[in-house]
C-alpha cells in the first residue's frame, strides 16, 4: 500500500527523520557553544558567529535531515516532508519560541530540488553536498525576513554570513548527511538481503 507515492518502509523512515533530528538538535545545540568556548583559545570560532541568525557556523548543519530522507527513499518530497515535521519538533521543543521553524519545510524544498537537478538518479557526495547548499539557499531568506536581517546589519555582513551558510549547508547539510545516509543503508543491507533472500525461498527471514 502506497500513501503520496511512499511506501509504509518509505513512511516510517520519513517519519523518523523528521522526528528524530530535532531531538538530536536541541542536545547538539547545548554541546556545541560550551565545546567553541573551551577551545576559543586555539580557534575561536565564537568570533565568527552570533547575530540573530544564532551562530551561523553551529546550526547552518540543522537542515541535515531533510537531505538525509532524501537520500535514503530517493523520491520527490521525502526531504520537504521530513523537514516539515523537523519544524514543527523544533517549535515544540523550543517552548513555542521561534514560528520561523514552522517553515522549515522550505529548506526540506530547497533539498528535493537539488536532488531533482540530478533527476534523482545520482546519490553520490557531490549530489548530496549540492542538495544540502540548496536546502540552506532555499532557508537563508526565510532566516533573514524572519530576523528583519537586511534593516539592521551591513551588505558585507550579510555577505559573510551567507558565505558561512553556504559552507556549513554543504559540510553539515550535505557531507554529514551523506555519511549519515551512507551509514545507515550500509546497517540495512543485510537485513535487507535477508528478507528478500527469505521471500524468494520461503524461509523464515531474520528479523533486525
Amino acid at each position: 500500500m502506497r500513501t503520496l507515492g511512499f511506501s509504509r518502509n518509505e513512511w516510517i523512515a520519513i517519519v523518523a527523520i523528521g522526528v528524530l533530528t530535532p531531538l538530536i538538535d536541541s542536545h547538539v545545540e547545548v554541546l556545541l557553544p560550551d565545546f567553541f568556548i573551551q577551545i576559543k583559545g586555539v580557534v575561536n570560532v565564537l568570533d565568527f558567529t552570533g547575530g540573530p541568525v544564532n551562530s551561523d557556523l553551529l546550526v547552518a548543519w540543522e537542515e541535515y535531515g531533510g537531505v538525509v530522507a532524501g537520500y535514503l527513499v530517493r523520491k520527490p518530497g521525502a526531504a520537504t516532508i521530513a523537514m516539515t515535521i523537523n519544524g514543527v519538533g523544533q517549535f515544540v521543543l523550543d517552548g513555542f519560541q521561534g514560528p520561523h521553524h514552522l517553515m522549515y519545510g522550505v529548506a526540506g524544498v530547497g533539498a528535493d530540488v537539488g536532488f531533482a537537478v540530478f533527476r534523482y538518479r545520482r546519490y553520490d557526495v557531490l549530489a548530496t553536498v549540492f542538495a544540502g547548499i540548496m536546502a540552506q539557499l532555499f532557508w537563508i531568506p526565510v532566516s533573514y525576513a524572519y530576523h528583519s536581517v537586511p534593516q539592521f546589519y551591513s551588505t558585507l555582513w550579510m555577505e559573510g554570513d551567507f558565505a558561512a551558510r553556504v559552507l556549513g549547508g554543504a559540510l553539515g547539510d550535505g557531507l554529514m548527511a551523506f555519511a549519515i545516509g551512507y551509514a545507515l543503508l550500509r546497517i540495512a543491507k543485510p537485513v535487507v538481503d535477508s528478507r528478500n533472500r527469505a521471500r524468494e525461498t520461503g524461509r523464515p527471514r531474520i528479523d533486525a
